[in-house]
């Protein structure tokens, strides 16, 4: 490995700087004085060892479940509902249309 990419994996993937993008790594090193390289190619080498995501030491977070599928199999057991906004003549006036429908 090269050491500018080493570099650049061992300050991304610091406790530091764990929690943050590449922009603000170069920016936070570039008031201190230091420049290791740009934030292209801090995503680039990243990218590459698929640390673009989630560089904390600690687990990373919960994906939630989809909710379950709601079956109809009778009148009023299952609802959808939406809200739109209709532009009007006037600029700046917008009527609101709230629809609810049984499934």
């Amino acid at each position: 490995m090269q050491v500018k990419k080493k570099g650049i994996l061992d300050t991304a993937c610091s406790n530091r700087f764990a929690d943050t993008n590449p922009y603000q790594i170069v920016a936070i090193l570039l008031e201190e004085g230091t420049y290791i390289a740009s934030p292209s190619s801090f995503y680039r080498v990243l990218r590459e060892h698929e640390l673009i995501h989630h560089r904390w030491k600690g687990r990373p977070g919960n994906r939630k479940a989809a909710p379950a599928e709601l079956i109809a199999t009778g009148p009023s057991q299952v609802w959808g509902w939406e809200i739109t906004y209709l532009k009007t003549g006037v600029s700046g006036i917008y009527l609101y249309a709230y629809v609810i429908i049984d499934v």
